[in-house]
């Protein structure tokens, strides 16, 4: 009699069909490790035709929802062509609307060319209109303030002596 017999994990590989050699000759000569796989393959097979069974069932009570093939490229929503028309007549709509705008500016420029061509401007000018446009006089009670900071033009007419530097912040 074989005191080695196989253990409940070699039982359960062997009826999973991951069997060693030595397995194969332990139950080729052992009756009680014959009869355990022997059980455990009928327990197996059982749940096995129970799982069968309940899906079976399943599907009976609950048919299967019918699910629409993808569209082919001819039965498309809305096929290619017809994309190309509509880009077409939105094109021609759209192509009177040009032409009035075209022939307004025309008109425009027919009647006042000063106003549709801009003189152009030089940085300097630009700078000295921007410069008088922020220039604005300070109101009253901020007007103390006033002193601390000097422009370009009082700094020059306050000439400091020779070796002296500012300490206001010039703008």
């Amino acid at each position: 009699m074989n005191t080695n017999h196989l253990t409940e994990r070699d039982q359960e590989e062997y009826v999973l069909g991951q069997r060693t050699p030595a397995m194969v000759q332990h139950l080729a000569h052992c009756a009680p490790c014959q009869a355990a796989v022997a059980r455990l393959e009928q327990g197996v097979q059982l749940f096995r035709s129970a799982a069968l069974e309940w899906i079976a069932q399943s599907f009976e009570k609950r048919p299967l929802r019918h699910v629409p093939a993808a569209p082919v490229a001819g039965n498309a929503l809305f096929p290619a062509w017809q994309w190309a028309v509509a880009a077409c007549l939105l094109f021609l709509a759209l192509l009177p609307a040009y032409f009035l705008v075209q022939r307004a500016h025309q008109h425009e420029a027919a009647v006042h060319p000063a106003a549709v061509q801009v003189a152009p401007i030089s940085d300097d000018a630009l700078l000295q209109q921007v410069d008088e446009e922020v220039s604005e006089s300070v109101p009253a009670s901020m007007e103390p303030l006033t002193h601390l900071v000097t422009t370009d033009r009082e700094a020059a007419s306050h000439a400091s002596p020779p070796g002296r530097q500012h300490s206001a912040q010039v703008n």
